[in-house]
């Protein structure tokens, strides 16, 4: 059985000092139906920031998966691109400027946020090919 989501904090009145002893803390006051100690012990603001990151994660997978569905995935076939441009962003993220020529001729030049995840780089706040397209 896989629990809720439970942050615990170590607020002085929950008395902790290791995880372990904040997650027994947790457990005597349920034992003692100690609801106030119970309180104590949970870091409610982190847990919401989690659920909520997690929400929206699932929110943004979703909306793209939706777009997807409606536009399809983007042509690329016969279309040659190149980054021109690397920046450091903030925390681990990296934006790449990736300039693109399209089989009609056209260009295009987009910007992409790229940070590491378990599974390897992956793009960040980038929809589907949003492309600036510019003649030449």
């Amino acid at each position: 059985m896989i629990l809720p989501l439970v942050v615990l904090g170590a607020s002085p009145a929950c008395g902790a000092k290791t995880p372990e002893d904040a997650l027994r803390r947790l457990e005597d006051a349920y034992r003692a139906k100690d609801l106030e100690l119970a309180v104590a012990c949970k870091d409610f603001e982190r847990e919401a920031k989690i659920m909520l990151a997690q929400k929206t994660a699932q929110t943004l997978e979703q909306a793209y998966r939706a777009q997807i569905q409606r536009t399809g995935l983007p042509d690329m076939k016969g279309v040659q691109c190149k980054v021109v441009k690397k920046q450091p962003g903030a925390g681990d993220l990296v934006t790449l400027t990736e300039r693109c020529r399209w089989p009609d001729g056209s260009q295009s030049e987009d910007r992409v946020s790229v940070a590491p995840s378990a599974s390897g780089m992956e793009a960040r706040g980038h929809g589907v090919r949003q492309v600036h397209v510019k003649r030449t």
